[in-house]
């Protein structure tokens, strides 16, 4: 029998799932059924994004352009739009909000991209390759 909260295998008779303690209350038909299709779902969904991860784990340096990245820093970077683009969201909002912190840290960034320490989400520096 699986757990229909995590998918963890349960013994038949369990009331609580001993992995995530989800009272099981379906039958095991109900259960089995569930499982298999919330697995389908689940290869679907996180494949591209597990493939993309996983490629890229091992990786000192972004996949990220630097050339793309200045672009965005010259255009747009008082909105913070080069922080969207390395996936620094919370970043990218400070810079939105306040207007690359009203000049002076899109001034900053220059320097930062240009040296090659701009970083990822993944904290992996953003360089030419």
């Amino acid at each position: 029998m699986y757990c229909p909260s995590c998918g963890s295998e349960i013994s038949d008779n369990a009331r609580y799932c001993e992995y995530c303690g989800t009272e099981q209350s379906i039958s095991k038909e109900q259960s089995e059924s569930r499982t298999y299709s919330s697995r389908k779902i689940e290869i679907n969904v996180n494949t591209p994004h597990s493939t993309d991860y996983t490629y890229y784990e091992g990786s000192t340096v972004s996949p990220k352009s630097q050339l793309v990245l200045l672009l965005l820093w010259f255009f747009f970077g008082v909105f913070g739009v080069h922080y969207f683009y390395a996936g620094r969201i919370g970043m990218g909002l400070l810079w939105l909000f306040t207007g690359g912190l009203f000049g002076i840290g899109w001034c900053i960034d220059l320097i930062v991209i240009l040296s090659g320490s701009f970083q990822d989400s993944f904290g992996r520096p953003i360089v030419i390759f």
